[in-house]
């Protein structure tokens, strides 16, 4: 499960709980871009279980979502 804890600094967070080497189902990717507009820096605690690039992993390329 999906949760975002704030840094308690000006700006960021920590997401938890999510393996970003499967996909992401529309709720989770909904909660990482508000998680993302809201505290404008997003770190993943120990989510990176592959070796594609994080943009890959989220479906972002190019600044545009789900674009290849």
């Amino acid at each position: 499960m999906l949760t975002i804890e704030p840094t308690g600094a000006v700006l960021g967070a920590t997401a938890r709980g999510i393996d970003l080497a499967r996909p992401l189902s529309e709720r989770s990717l909904g909660q990482i871009l508000l998680a993302l507009g809201r505290y404008g820096v997003l770190r993943f605690s120990a989510s990176i279980t592959s070796p594609r690039p994080r943009r890959d992993i989220l479906g972002l390329r190019d600044g545009r979502e789900g674009r290849a």
